[in-house]
């Protein structure tokens, strides 16, 4: 029995001593916080601090400030870095209690607020807070300035971050999270942001997420924005009283990723908001982000005279059932800023334009030049509207263009893409200079080298967000995009200046286009997908 019982002793001993804790209240780096704390305690999980700003100015590198659940009514500014080599200070909730930074006791009077500023520190966590209520002219969730490096915002939420400024032309202006150095000595850089979710702020002329001026090496991904006043997230440059080279001011080499944005609606601007928007900035990859229910889904543009964005990739993103341009590239008038140099690859829009203009389209071209558009997949909006021409009311179905083009653009190359209406082939509508062209007209005389391909994806349920593409239909788009065979057939296409059609189950080509090339293309679908059949008609 006792051979027992040391046994069953040394088992718990070894136990105690392997698993790790997930918190060691006697850890020199942890400092704890509670709203019936006192700052006259010690820290420890038993004695905390009742202010959160004081254990930040007691923080060192590789401290983590534990907050017990509460609201706390401050304004917090931080003064001291974490370091590579030990470790972050990091604000964060104590197991995943409900933590508040509430600025609802802040007068509305306030020019500015910030909740949490950052001015010229480094390696910097704050993970799994609240910012919420906070109503001044100029308000922000999160503030970081000058010289600010390494800081990573995760798994935060903000809402009702707002400006308490909106006169009629005179806005104020609020930010969930806003990042911004005009110094060129002074940069930011390596920020992440990842995993909030930003909902239900007014934001007059600003933005929910800005990157603005001396920004560099940032990543912002899969964050959730929605019914916000403005803009989603803005990547900015050639704005503020700026210090330095010019060339710097301009936020850049960043990734915007699988984020969720929806209803950034401007009610009290000009309608123009953008779930993504890049201003000015430049080397950015837009990528597998999902935009809908917007003024406008992503913008490409600068909106500063004599500027420009450049190399920005727009890659897989699904763009849809935004009010104006589902995807928009160029300054927004003749005497903005331009766009060069960018790529739109391999994304699905479809039903944008819901205000139903004949200005905007799902790929909206302005004032830019050197673009690529490849491999999209772009599904145009049609309605039924009263023709009462010669009194006779009746219904007629009309399609919205596809694309857009009514500014100077130059070197526009298309690469093989799909476009699509509820409409037939002919009477899908393109607007090229200013001047209305359908299928054929569009086809031959501005995407001559690489036409695009009238197909219906057949889509699961496009209204709702589901954009899986019926089966047969993956395996045709796949063929047109990837299969050598298709430049051969395009090129038959072009000598002989016939469009290709591609309809429900099947090809139809010409008669004039070669035979064997035809072959080939179908064998290479047929290898892919043996158990259906594609049937070619002549």
């Amino acid at each position: 029995m006792n051979k027992i019982i040391q046994y069953i002793t040394l088992i718990l001993f070894f136990i105690m001593l392997t698993t790790p804790t997930l918190i060691n209240f006697a850890d020199d780096n942890a400092i704890y916080v509670s709203t019936d704390g006192n700052d006259n305690n010690t820290g420890t999980f038993h004695s905390p601090y009742k202010s959160i700003q004081y254990a930040l100015d007691h923080a060192t590198a590789g401290t983590t400030i534990y907050i017990r659940e509460g609201n706390y009514y401050e304004t917090l500014q931080i003064r001291h870095s974490g370091n590579k080599n030990d470790g972050h200070i990091t604000l964060m909730p104590y197991r995943n209690e409900m933590v508040k930074i509430d600025g609802s006791k802040i007068s509305s009077d306030e020019r500015a607020t910030n909740l949490i500023r950052i001015d010229g520190q480094s390696h910097i966590t704050i993970e799994g807070l609240i910012f919420c209520d906070l109503n001044s002219e100029h308000s922000r969730g999160i503030y970081i300035t000058d010289n600010s490096h390494h800081i990573y915002i995760s798994n935060n939420e903000f809402y009702d971050i707002n400006t308490s400024k909106l006169d009629k032309n005179n806005f104020g202006g609020a930010n969930a999270i806003s990042v911004k150095s005009y110094y060129e000595k002074y940069p930011i850089h390596n920020i992440y942001i990842y995993n909030n979710d930003i909902h239900d702020c007014t934001l007059g002329f600003s933005e929910a997420v800005v990157l603005s001026g001396n920004v560099y090496d940032f990543e912002i991904y899969n964050n959730k924005i929605s019914d916000v006043t403005n803009i989603g997230i803005d990547i900015a440059g050639h704005y503020g009283h700026y210090h330095g080279n010019e060339h710097t001011n301009q936020a850049r080499n960043g990734i915007i990723h699988h984020n969720t944005v929806q209803y950034c609606n401007s009610y009290h601007g000009a309608g123009s908001a953008s779930g993504i928007y890049i201003d000015g900035g430049k080397k950015i990859l837009i990528k597998d982000n999902v935009v809908s229910y917007s003024d406008y889904g992503i913008t490409v543009g600068c909106e500063t005279k004599d500027k420009k964005s450049y190399d920005i990739v727009i890659d897989n993103n699904t763009v849809f059932m935004n009010a104006k341009s589902g995807i928009s590239i160029g300054g927004y008038n003749e005497r903005s800023g331009y766009v060069r140099d960018c790529k739109v690859i391999n994304n699905k829009t479809y039903k944008n334009n819901q205000l139903l203009t004949n200005r905007h389209a799902e790929i909206n071209i302005k004032r830019c030049k050197n673009i690529l558009i490849a491999h999209n997949i772009l599904y145009g909006i049609a309605d039924t509207i009263n023709d009462e021409e010669q009194h006779k009311k009746t219904k007629k179905t009309y399609s919205y263009p596809i694309i857009s083009n009514y500014l100077s653009a130059s070197n526009i190359k298309f690469k093989t893409n799909i476009c699509y209406s509820d409409l037939n082939l002919m009477k899908t509508s393109f607007l090229w200079h200013k001047k209305n062209k359908n299928y054929e007209e569009f086809l031959f005389n501005y995407a001559y080298d690489s036409p695009l391909i009238f197909l219906n994806p057949q889509y699961t349920n496009p209204e709702l967000g589901n954009f899986k593409v019926h089966p047969i239909k993956k395996l045709i788009i796949k063929a047109i995009f990837k299969s050598k065979y298709i430049q051969t057939i395009l090129n038959d296409y072009k000598y002989y200046h016939k469009w290709l059609s591609l309809s429900k189950y099947h090809f139809k080509f010409l008669n004039t286009i070669n035979n064997q090339n035809k072959h080939h293309f179908l064998s290479f679908i047929k290898r892919k997908h043996k158990q259906h059949m594609i049937f070619l008609q002549n």
